[in-house]
Order: structure tokens, then sequence, then C-alpha cells
């Protein structure tokens, strides 16, 4: 990475702060994980759907040939069916994440062709 992206500013106050170290982005990921799931399940799918409705009707979305996104999981996570299933409705190239190597934290982008394609 370069210097560039090596600090991150505050837009609000201009002051320049390092990124987290490794073990402080575990630890910041850690708590979030712990929040989201701690999340009612239908507070995250109505917040969900209004995320992916307004995705959905943006001109971004509506101009893009395709997009990258995943599939959610568990609890925790935004749910991505919605989005995906407008994706492929829309004729859409959809790609979506293959873990490679958890060892090695590698992931591939691969094409899926339709939401039968996710299911298998």
């Amino acid at each position: 990475r370069g210097a560039a992206m090596a600090r991150t500013t505050s837009a609000s106050s201009g002051t320049v702060a390092a990124p987290p170290t490794d073990g402080r982005k575990r630890m910041l990921r850690t708590e979030i994980r712990a929040r989201l799931r701690a999340l009612p399940p239908d507070y995250l799918a109505a917040a969900s759907a209004a995320a992916c409705a307004k995705l959905v009707a943006s001109p971004e979305f509506r101009d893009a040939p395709g997009i990258a996104c995943f599939c959610s999981m568990d609890r925790g996570e935004l749910q991505t069916a919605t989005l995906l299933a407008a994706a492929f409705a829309a004729r859409k190239r959809v790609f979506l994440p293959r873990v490679d190597s958890i060892a090695e934290r590698r992931m591939t982008l691969v094409e899926a062709a339709s939401l039968a394609d996710i299911a298998t």
C-alpha cells in the first residue's frame, strides 16, 4: 500500500489518524460482529430491505453492467437476497467472492449466472 493508503482523514476535524493495527482491527471486527448479531432479526430484515431498495433505486445500480456482492450467511449481516434477485432480474452480471484459502485469506470473485447457481 502507498503512503496515501496508510492514513485516514476526518472530514469534520481535518485531523489525520493512523489506520488501526492488525490487533485493533481484529478487536473492532469482533465487536462489530457481536453488535450486529445482537440486533433483533426483524430490525435487521427491515434495515436490509431499506438498504437494498435504496441501492436498487440508485442511478449507479441502474447504469452498472454488473455488481459485486456477497451472499449473506448468518444473522448479523446485511441480508442480500433481495439485492441479488434484483440484479439477476435486471440482467446484470453478478460476482460473488469464493474463498480460495482461509489460511492465506485469499478470495476470488466468480460470476454467478442465476440465483440457482448460488443455491448450489
